[in-house]
């Protein structure tokens, strides 16, 4: 049994398996998902959100780089413990989780979309007022780090 490459993503290296899990995750994504990442794409709540990507050993549904913001569906089978952890984790990197369940974004997905809105213009507002120059540098070096992981070899 061949053993996993590890590959560096943003600041830790990831697994290989965890990259292709990323991928098919992202060429099969569950209904409720699917409708999101429809109404998401393309900077329609005012950014730019990416779909299943990888972070911190994590695979975040949705991600908005320029502010720090996953998004993340969540099915029946949840374990909220682990999600309040891992929350905390993408906390320590300055990366604001919201959460909504698949009945939420298929059962009322203007309002779910709404919440959306109106957390990126907050976090719009909380990053410049927290923008000093030692700040700027941090983000520059994450959104880098983030960018790096996507170039070509």
């Amino acid at each position: 049994m061949k053993r996993d490459e590890s590959v560096w993503v943003g600041t830790r290296y990831m697994r290989d398996s965890k990259l292709r899990f990323a991928g098919e995750m992202r060429r099969n994504p569950t209904p409720a998902e699917a409708a999101l990442w429809s109404r998401l794409r393309f900077s329609q709540c005012g950014t730019r959100f990416a779909s299943q990507v990888p972070a911190y050993g994590y695979i975040l549904d949705f991600y908005a780089t320029e502010i720090g913001l996953a998004v993340e569906v969540d099915g029946p089978i949840h374990d909220t413990e682990a999600d309040r952890y891992r929350d905390g984790v993408m906390g320590t990197y300055r990366i604001a989780t919201l959460r909504f369940t698949n009945q939420e974004v298929l059962g009322d997905i203007e309002h779910v979309l709404e919440l959306i809105r109106e957390t990126v213009r907050q976090r719009r507002v909380e990053l410049r007022q927290a923008s000093t120059p030692e700040n700027r540098r941090a983000a520059k070096q994450l959104r880098t780090a983030y960018k790096r992981q996507f170039r070509r070899p």
